[in-house]
């Protein structure tokens, strides 16, 4: 009579390959000063962010002299790969008055 042990290995499934990309929207105030005097906006982008890349379609209300409402799109790159890292930006768009 004989002893036989046996162990049953479990196999890594590979990880799923896809798309590291996320959905990030963006709300932003600030106030406009110019000649006329002191303003107020609120903008809102809604953008995706993958690794340091984040690419968005924004639009916004201001109230600087006559009210305007910005449309725009919105890409930036952070400069690390670090949760508070600086970035540049580029907006580029329309401002309907």
């Amino acid at each position: 009579m004989g002893i036989v042990c046996a162990q049953e290995t479990k196999q890594e499934q590979p990880a799923k390959k896809g798309c590291s990309c996320s959905f990030a929207p963006i709300i932003q105030g600030g106030a406009l000063m110019g000649e006329k005097g002191a303003f107020w906006q609120v903008q809102t982008i809604q953008g995706i962010r993958y690794k340091t890349w984040y690419a968005g379609i924004g639009a916004g209300v201001d109230w600087y002299s006559i009210k305007g409402v910005p449309v725009f799109l919105d890409l930036r790159k952070d400069i690390f790969k670090t949760a508070n890292s600086p970035f540049f930006y580029f907006d580029g768009g329309i401002h309907l008055a």
